[in-house]
């Protein structure tokens, strides 16, 4: 399987009361001021300019594959895997420099045992198994972080 995203985003009418901010912000900015409480907060950025929304990326994409092979009457293997792309976003409504996450690409997996009847099956993998760290969030100076590689192993019984 695979997929790709393209996602263009803006807000696209601003409430008055963000006009009033983002008016204040760049007059602070043209006097030179060095307390300017209307920039880098709400979605007005640093520079006086509105923010592209939080959490946004450009381009995504994911590729991904699995195999099955019977391997008796009654089992098969299941050999399966995908990999995913995100581009640059920000976690941050201001779209502030500190909050802004490069990209990422995560790659995870998986290997099972199972009847064919889907009654029983014994699976081991691995999810983010690059272990890539990406932003997820950031409040103040607290910055949180994705999960890290995850391996796990199953047994799935259906009555």
């Amino acid at each position: 399987f695979a997929n790709a995203g393209y996602n263009k985003t803006e807000y696209m009418n601003p409430t008055a009361e963000v006009l009033t901010q983002q008016a204040a912000c760049v007059a602070s900015i043209a006097a030179g001021a060095t307390a300017r409480p209307n920039c880098a907060a709400g979605i007005i950025r640093a520079d006086g300019g509105i923010a592209r929304p939080l959490r946004a990326p450009e381009f995504t994409g994911t590729l991904g594959f699995s195999w099955e092979k019977p391997v008796s009457n009654d089992y098969q293997v299941v050999l399966s895997g995908s990999g995913r792309f995100v581009s640059k976003f920000n976690v941050n409504s201001a779209e502030l420099a500190t909050t802004r996450d490069p990209g990422y690409s995560l790659v995870s997996g998986s290997f099972a045992f199972e009847r064919q009847d889907g009654k029983l099956q014994f699976s081991v993998g691995c999810e983010n198994c690059t272990d890539r760290q990406y932003l997820i969030s950031v409040i103040g100076a607290s910055r949180w972080f994705s999960s890290p590689r995850r391996y796990y192993g199953r047994v799935k019984y259906s009555f």
